[in-house]
């Protein structure tokens, strides 16, 4: 694919069963396509599609990650979706941590199917200003990811799912998150931390939601 700022990248695509739904998913910080594959393993087994794509900056991908062009690394992924046939309604976001920020703009621009946010944060701003208290955080943060300023404007089902025990991103951003979306769904997962996305009982918590939702 290639970005609106003109970089070429690579995205995995896996084609879902008859009848099934195409999950675009945006992996976290650090991580890469290898890791979206080990997320997604599971709704791929039971029929789901899956675009995974690279952001700029990651497991050697060109650029460099800032917000603005991760949103750019989206809309290229997208873009390249509507190009092979699979618009908004046959499409479900799904953001792991750093992604969730990058999922959340994404379904406040086209409203797809569903969302779901896994360790999601309410912006990059709240998690600094809790781990870093005695400095204005609010401030310094020039990487904003304001998903709380959006929620409330997603049109979808929506899901949010915390691991109980992470430090990393506190399940208290899921907490606000789900207080300013109060239609959202959101499950805990005990004694899982920010790895959360990787494990069986977040995953089988996934397909199951999707499937009461008829996806």
């Amino acid at each position: 694919m290639t970005t609106s700022d003109g970089l070429r990248e690579r995205l995995l695509y896996h084609p879902p069963q008859p009848g099934k739904p195409v999950i675009l998913f945006f992996h976290g910080n650090g991580d890469s396509v290898l890791g979206s594959v080990v997320a997604m393993r599971s709704l791929v087994a039971a029929g789901y599609g899956a675009v995974l794509p690279e952001f700029r900056g990651f497991n050697g991908a060109p650029g460099i990650p800032d917000e603005q062009g991760l949103y750019r690394d989206a809309r290229a992924s997208r873009a390249w979706m509507t190009a092979n046939g699979i618009g908004a309604d046959r499409t479900v976001i799904i953001g792991y941590s750093l992604g969730t920020g990058v999922a959340a703009q994404m379904a406040l621009e086209r409203t797809p199917r569903a969302l779901i946010l896994v360790a999601p944060y309410a912006g990059i701003a709240h998690v600094a200003a809790a781990r870093f208290w005695w400095l204005p955080a609010n401030l310094l943060v020039s990487e904003r990811f304001d998903t709380a300023a959006k929620i409330g404007r997603i049109a979808c089902p929506t899901l949010l799912i915390h691991g109980a025990a992470d430090t990393t991103i506190p399940p208290e951003n899921s907490a606000l998150l789900k207080t300013l979306r109060p239609g959202a769904d959101r499950a805990v997962v005990p004694g899982v931390g920010h790895e959360v996305v990787f494990g069986q009982p977040a995953q089988e918590l996934m397909a199951r939601w999707l499937k009461a939702h008829g996806l």
